[in-house]
C-alpha cells in the first residue's frame, strides 16, 4: 500500500480541518499527520481506514495509483 498523503491533505482542506483535528480524530498526533501528508511515513492500516473514514473518503481513495505519485 501507497498512502497518497497529498489526497488526504488536499481532502483535509477542502473539510477545513486542521491537522490537529485530524490527528485528534485519528488518534495520532499532528506530527504524525504531517509525516503522513508529506510521504515521510506511511499510516499503519487501522490509522488509514481511520483517516479515510473521517474525511468521508474510501481508503481506495488514499492510495496512490503509482509509486511516482508518492514520492511527487
Amino acid at each position: 500500500m501507497h498512502f497518497d498523503g497529498k489526497q488526504m491533505a488536499a481532502r483535509r482542506r477542502r473539510l477545513a480541518l486542521t491537522r490537529e483535528a485530524v490527528g485528534i480524530g485519528v488518534g495520532r498526533g499532528y506530527q504524525s499527520i504531517v509525516d503522513y501528508e508529506l510521504g515521510r511515513t506511511q499510516p499503519p492500516l487501522k490509522v488509514a481506514v481511520a483517516i479515510a473514514e473521517l474525511l468521508g473518503l474510501e481508503l481506495t481513495d488514499l492510495i496512490a495509483r503509482d509509486r511516482e505519485a508518492v514520492a511527487a
